[in-house]
């Protein structure tokens, strides 16, 4: 018998953590931009999870998160770019 071939073992994503607070503060600014509070919370969770599938920007959404649908994306993409724009007011 032969053994098998052992594969490579598969890099993690880089993992690219919002604190709590800081997410609370990104909700706090959108609802004072205008946004809902429902728009506010989806974004600040969009971000948490991108974030944590090591998604640092909007350009890397659909390499990531390809498998999820145009509409889901383009939400993700604009919650990034939202959190982006928060980072440099603040």
């Amino acid at each position: 018998m032969s053994t098998p071939a052992l594969s490579r073992p598969r890099r993690p994503a880089p993992v690219f953590i919002v604190d709590a607070a800081e997410l609370s503060r990104f909700r706090t600014w959108l609802v004072g931009r205008g946004y809902s509070d429902h728009t506010a919370g989806t974004w600040a969770r969009a971000v948490r999870l991108a974030r944590a599938a090591g998604i640092e920007s909007d350009a890397d959404v659909d390499a990531r998160f390809g498998a999820l649908r145009q509409d889901t994306r383009t939400s993700y993409r604009t919650a990034l770019r939202e959190f982006n724009r928060f980072r440099e007011a603040v």
